[in-house]
């Protein structure tokens, strides 16, 4: 998979219960893309698992659906083993801030949705309200991310509400059943649930036609190791992030 480097900073998150939380990131890795049908499909096989349905849209490099979260956290474990890097889902935070890309814009691009920019109902694309997109089929945004608006919503590993000692910027835990957070929105959903600020859930074992998944690897390497006095005054970068639920 083509990744990016998404750089080091410090956040004040707006969570959806009302409490804002300053958080610090080390650099990371994400993919330039959603996992597309051909990567999945290489996984499946590798594995002995059913192939996900594609809808009848398509595979090759359509974004992979009809996936669940843990179906992407046994690809992303297959990854990790066969790569030797470590890869999982983003946290919440995680996803916004590589989405956002240091904007603090209603969309990647600006304020106004615009025409023919990204694969929602109502966003101007031939496959509006249709169907999946392949992959990178509009402009990436500022950090070189494609599809961070529209086309299919992206499993992150943080639950829906957590509570104030299991934020936005954790994982939660694995045999949790519970409902998961998806970012972004797909193609059949409308231009405000679309936006960077816009989130929604689902139960982390259902699958659905509109949400599949984009992977992180971490970067040890990268590790800042923020001192303290950063971490409390926040003076590398203040963004603020809407987790407010549509």
């Amino acid at each position: 998979m083509e990744l990016v480097l998404i750089p080091e900073a410090c956040y004040r998150t707006d969570e959806s219960h009302g409490r804002p939380k300053d958080v610090c990131l080390d650099a990371y890795y994400i993919g330039a893309y959603e996992v597309t049908f051909d990567e999945y499909e290489r996984f499946a096989k590798a594995t002995g698992r059913d192939l996900p349905d594609d809808e009848d849209w398509g595979r090759g490099r359509r974004p992979v659906i009809n996936v669940n979260v843990y179906d992407a956290l046994n690809f992303s474990k297959w990854l990790s083993r066969r790569t030797g890097f470590h890869y999982r889902l983003p946290t919440e935070v995680e996803w916004a801030h590589a989405a956002r890309a240091g904007q603090a814009t209603r969309y990647p691009w600006g304020d106004e949705l615009g025409a023919n920019q990204a694969n929602c109902d109502g966003c101007g694309s031939k496959w509006d309200d249709e169907r999946t997109a392949p992959v990178g089929s509009f402009a990436p945004n500022a950090w070189g991310l494609y599809d961070v608006v529209g086309n299919v919503g992206e499993w992150t590993c943080s639950m829906r509400d957590p509570d104030p000692t299991h934020s936005f910027e954790r994982c939660d835990s694995i045999y949790q059943t519970r409902r998961r957070a998806y970012r972004n929105g797909g193609w059949s959903d409308a231009p405000g649930t679309v936006a960077l600020s816009s989130r929604d859930w689902n139960a982390a074992m259902r699958r659905t036609d509109f949400v599949g998944f984009r992977l992180i690897r971490e970067c040890n390497e990268c590790k800042a190791g923020f001192p303290s006095s950063m971490r409390e005054e926040l003076v590398q970068q203040r963004v603020q992030t809407d987790g407010g639920a549509r």
